[in-house]
């Protein structure tokens, strides 16, 4: 027996998707709106079960039949956007991020792309993210995951005694439920992009379709059924409303999305409930029979104007939405309504041959062709060239081994990791965050400049404040912690002559960090070493891609700022109460008194919006010598004792 259309459940996917788009295009106005994606994984859940726990029923369901339909529903139109954004990065993206995209595309047209896009990326939300074209096609990997496995786990366990299959999946939804709140405090990223962390989405729309499936000819009472699809919509709205991209997710901050997406959808099994005539309007079901390929569509449009420079304004951002709607529109007319209705008389081994292996691989080929070829670089001029190999020049890849992740936070000092006068014995510790890590090249020039030999003991996210860690992550924290303890004890043991501590400074709203602050100094100075602090440089929106771009599209554009530094207000402190602690401020080099610059003397200095890339870290050293700063040596200029005294 066939599932009976469900209209309310095509408009609750546009609810989805239009929560999605408006989140991607003004996040102020929707800052959950990310849950959307939750939104779509319960209903292809639902969806999904209900079509084969009936087929099974029934037995006429085949695995060839289920993945015919999947490859039919989702293929083609995920092919010709895949085509479309690659041939668009041809005319718009540079060497380094065309080979990026097309690694991007190769995994999307083959299920993996959020595998990828968790190690390129990292972080959802991070700012380089905004311009990857192919950065929506994580959430397509994980549906496309969860079809390739699902079909034959729930198989399996309609093998079971019927009696058997609702409770197994409610103790199995419970435990998926427990790993993605483990998954999200313990490992934020990966929590966010792959399977596992997100299988209690489709899980509750499964056990949500067996359990209706069960009650198969009873009636729903219409009051109840209005009062569940009402909280259910209210409960989406709160998370559309309230979330933002600092709550951890998904975990236990999903369950209203997700919840309330089940809720609407036992709100609407019967059809004279509020809830079901509130969605069942034609524009919203039509909004959502696109919402596909409306999916698809709309994040290559943000992205790409995102990396061409241009800001959305209101009417940008209404002219991108209605530019959006036509594509989807376009897509779902002319590539998936054709394609769903054609090749179901062709035997399986053509079907698969013709609608998946020989597209898939036409796209692996030519995505082949653009790594092997470095992103055709030929396409910009060498000064082009010059700018993206400069900023893509990462200390902690160049030094490789010196500064580690915090997975590796047990590891010792590496006798190779050294800084400055390397001939000379190790009298000084550098230890410290990325920050601290991507001033390893200016502390270089310094050092050898002071003839010293520095140790780089650096590590992801430690600030190199005792007892301190500003990270969410609960794990990760207490290992930073571990480390930062580790550090001050190797410093009170071995009584180093010199110690660097270099990190991004966070600010102080209630003092804890300031005492901790205090307690590190106090312990450095009471070791008998000469302490220098570096300045966390000024964080500057596309400090990396602005230089780069203006030079690709010959544009006028401003890439300074006038946002000027000013340390945290301890920092200040410290320097007053100890004037024989040396602080060493890289912004004496990228800000003038008025402005910041990510480029100075034609050398970009970043590799992003706050890290600086080895080059410009390496000649913002050699110009503070110029100014007479080094480490053992302030300077003249005061620059460094203005900015951490507050001055702009």
């Amino acid at each position: 027996m066939k599932m009976a259309y469900r209209p309310d459940i095509d408009a609750l996917r546009a609810v989805a998707v239009l929560a999605v788009v408006i989140f991607h295009l003004e996040r102020d106005v929707c800052p959950g709106g990310f849950v959307g994606v939750d939104v779509f994984f319960v209903i292809s859940g639902y969806l999904i079960t209900g079509q084969i726990y009936q087929g099974l029923a029934a037995k006429d369901f085949t695995l060839g039949g289920f993945y015919r339909r999947r490859v039919n529903r989702l293929l083609p139109a995920l092919l010709v956007m895949l085509a479309v954004v690659f041939f668009a990065g041809l005319i718009l993206l540079s060497a380094f991020d065309l080979t990026r995209l097309a690694k991007t595309a190769l995994l999307s047209a083959t299920g993996f792309s959020n595998v990828y896009l968790w190690k390129e990326y990292g972080n959802y939300f991070y700012s380089g993210s905004a311009e990857a074209p192919l950065l929506h096609t994580w959430s397509l990997a994980v549906e496309e995951q969860f079809y390739l496995i699902w079909p034959l786990v729930l198989m399996g366990l309609c093998r079971l005694p019927k009696r058997w299959l609702i409770p197994v999946l409610s103790a199995a939804l419970l435990l998926f439920i427990a790993l993605s709140e483990s998954s999200v405090r313990y490992a934020t990223s990966a929590a966010y992009f792959l399977l596992p962390s997100r299988f209690f989405e489709p899980l509750t729309g499964a056990l949500l379709a067996v359990i209706v499936a069960n009650l198969e000819g009873r009636r729903f009472n219409a009051s109840l059924s209005s009062a569940c699809g009402i909280v259910g919509l209210l409960m989406i709205a709160w998370s559309c409303l309230m979330l933002t991209e600092a709550t951890l997710f998904p975990g236990l901050n999903a369950l209203p999305s997700t919840v309330g997406t089940a809720l609407v959808i036992i709100g609407g099994l019967n059809r004279n409930s509020a809830s079901f005539r509130m969605l069942a309007i034609k524009p919203l079901v039509f909004i959502g029979v696109m919402s596909y390929s409306i999916y698809l569509w709309h994040w290559p449009i943000i992205a790409y104007l995102t990396y061409y420079g241009v800001k959305l304004g209101t009417t940008g951002s209404l002219a991108v939405l209605a530019c959006t709607l036509v594509l989807g529109w376009a897509s779902w007319r002319f590539i998936e309504v054709p394609f769903r209705r054609s090749g179901s008389r062709l035997p399986p081994r053509a079907f698969f041959a013709r609608r998946y292996a020989t597209p898939v691989l036409g796209l692996l080929a030519v995505m082949a062709v653009c790594m092997k070829f470095d992103g055709f670089p030929q396409r910009w001029d060498q000064q082009v060239l010059v700018f993206d190999g400069i900023v893509s020049t990462k200390p902690n890849e160049i030094r490789a081994g010196c500064h580690v992740s915090t997975q590796q936070y047990r590891t010792l000092p590496n006798d190779s990791c050294v800084l400055g006068a390397r001939s000379r014995k190790v009298e000084g510790l550098l230890i410290g965050d990325s920050y601290a890590n991507h001033f390893t090249g200016m502390i270089d020039i310094l050092a050898a400049h002071d003839g010293i030999a520095l140790q780089d003991y650096t590590m992801d996210g430690c600030e190199p404040i005792i007892g301190f860690s500003n990270l969410r992550q609960a794990s990760y924290a207490d290992k930073c912690r571990s480390r930062t303890a580790f550090d001050y004890r190797l410093i009170g043991n071995h009584h180093y002559k010199y110690v660097i501590l270099a990190a991004h400074w966070p600010q102080d709203e209630n003092g804890i960090v300031a005492k901790a602050m205090t307690r590190s100094v106090d312990l450095v100075l009471a070791s008998g070493s000469k302490l220098v602090i570096v300045l966390s440089n000024q964080t500057i929106r596309d400090a990396a891609t602005c230089p780069v771009r203006k030079l690709m599209y010959a544009s006028d554009r401003n890439c300074a700022v006038r946002d000027l530094p000013d340390a945290p207000s301890y920092l200040r402190d410290i320097q007053k109460s100890h004037p024989e602690i040396t602080f060493i401020d890289p912004n004496a080099v990228i800000c003038d008194g008025k402005q910041c610059s990510p480029i100075v003397g034609n050398v970009p200095l970043y590799r992003d919006d706050g890290h600086l890339n080895d080059v410009g870290s390496r000649l913002i050293g050699t110009l503070l010598l110029q100014r007479g700063v080094s480490l053992l040596h302030p300077g003249a200029t005061g620059h460094a004792t203005k900015a951490a005294n507050g001055a702009t």
